[in-house]
């Protein structure tokens, strides 16, 4: 057992943890931050996790979540088709419990599908 859920949770994903680089998570309503690994403490097998993220009805559910360095790009994907791509840097960093800020503007009806790291060499 890797994680404990209630009831309506779900495992939205999971990485490798680099101690120096950052958390992102992206919501279906296009809201996102970046958040210091260092800022989650470490849990044993079987842990409730800790809140990431506050989920409203305007930033809608959690889509992704990956470890991210400064240098890396993003790709995100809506439901309708729309792409866009972002430098990680340009995402603020936020604490653990808070809501993040626009990285994506969605049309009425859209919503973020898919967010891809893409690594720059």
């Amino acid at each position: 057992r890797g994680i404990r859920l209630v009831p309506g949770d779900k495992v939205v994903s999971m990485d490798i943890v680099r101690p120096e680089d950052h958390l992102l998570t992206i919501t279906a309503g296009g809201f996102g931050k970046r958040t210091p690994l260092k800022s989650y403490p470490s849990q044993g097998r079987g842990g409730g996790g800790v809140m990431t993220f506050r989920i409203t009805p305007k930033s809608g559910k959690l889509i992704a979540a990956r470890v991210v360095s400064k240098e890396d790009d993003l790709m995100f994907i809506s439901t309708e088709g729309q792409v866009t791509r972002q430098k990680v840097q340009g995402i603020p960093s936020h604490g653990r419990n808070t809501q993040g800020v626009g990285v994506m503007k969605m049309d009425p009806g859209d919503s973020v599908a898919a967010v891809a790291c893409c690594v720059i060499d």
